[in-house]
């Protein structure tokens, strides 16, 4: 097989193809895996945002700074 690399021609084997292709797809395989990880990062960050936005508007009011001993 040819390949244009920087506009000159390389010959690769096809074994040595197929090890680019399956690295390649692998390399696919860990960005769609650590995408989900953050999508549901953030999904979690939202909730606990709500959560605690929710806890210092309610019946007893949140006074930030001022913790009990």
């Amino acid at each position: 097989m040819d390949f244009g690399i920087d506009g000159r021609s390389v010959r690769v084997s096809q074994e040595a193809y197929s090890i680019f292709l399956a690295r390649e797809a692998a390399g696919r395989e860990k960005i769609a895996a650590l995408q989900q990880r953050l999508t549901a990062a953030d999904q979690e960050i939202d909730d606990l945002r709500a959560e605690l936005k929710t806890v210092r508007l309610g019946p007893c009011k949140m006074i930030v700074g001022d913790e009990l001993p």
